[in-house]
């Protein structure tokens, strides 16, 4: 499936301006705090697909979100073997959206 974008008559429209702190702005990302700490035993041998070159206007995009996410503590570096090639999607607005291709 695709991802677009919600539009004035999506029932959910209404809902997110009567509680517009749910998807707060994204410019202003703040850490997150908390005690969590995540594990997923895995088995078997790592999955893992060949990387995938990004034009530089997309590596760039992508860099910087990875800084982001990385000072936000929402990620961190690995050298982990297991990985999914980066895909980099165009928002209607012209910017670039980093997704994962987990096939």
């Amino acid at each position: 499936t695709a991802v677009t974008a919600l539009t004035e008559s999506n029932k959910f429209t209404a809902i997110l301006k009567d509680f517009p702190e749910l998807l707060g702005n994204p410019s202003n990302r703040t850490a997150t705090k908390h005690s969590v700490k995540h594990f997923i035993p895995t088995t078997g041998p790592p999955c893992m697909q060949r990387v995938r070159p990004l034009c530089p206007e997309r590596l760039k995009v992508a860099k910087k979100e990875f800084e982001l996410l990385i000072d936000l503590g929402h990620a961190r570096p690995s050298n982990s073997p297991w990985a999914s090639p980066l895909h980099m999607v165009k928002k209607k607005n012209g910017d670039w959206r980093p997704c994962g291709d987990y096939r």
